[in-house]
């Protein structure tokens, strides 16, 4: 699990870092990570988010630790909270219930379209 945290951590930094945004402006690079990561958590349900004991090295490294990883509320959180006190809470509330909304969509739709897939 660990490992898969770093990694997921990692990849996130990197991509934020080379595609800021600034507090006044809605976060597509955080949003579109965390849209993204619900996708892949919904596709690898199938397959990896298997409820056997078996699964659950697996289920760790992928969903809890690289997609966790990855995936940040906490930093859409944050973001939104600078943009409210720069008086910008449209950009704030936008980009919670955007990124809420669109990520469960995601996931939903990926995870059923995966579930169609023969194992």
């Amino acid at each position: 699990m660990a490992a898969g945290g770093i990694l997921g951590t990692l990849g996130r930094d990197l991509l934020l870092r080379a595609m800021p945004s600034s507090p006044y402006s809605i976060p597509w690079t955080l949003m579109s990570l965390n849209v993204v990561g619900a996708a892949a958590l919904g596709a690898l349900a199938a397959r990896v988010l298997d409820p056997r004991p078996s699964a659950v090295g697996r289920r760790l490294f992928f969903a809890t630790g690289l997609l966790g990883g990855f995936t940040t509320y906490s930093s859409l959180v944050s973001v939104s909270v600078v943009a409210g006190h720069h008086n910008h809470l449209d950009v704030g509330l936008v980009s919670l219930l955007a990124t809420s909304v669109v990520g469960v969509a995601a996931g939903w739709l990926a995870g059923r379209s995966r579930s169609r897939v023969p194992t």
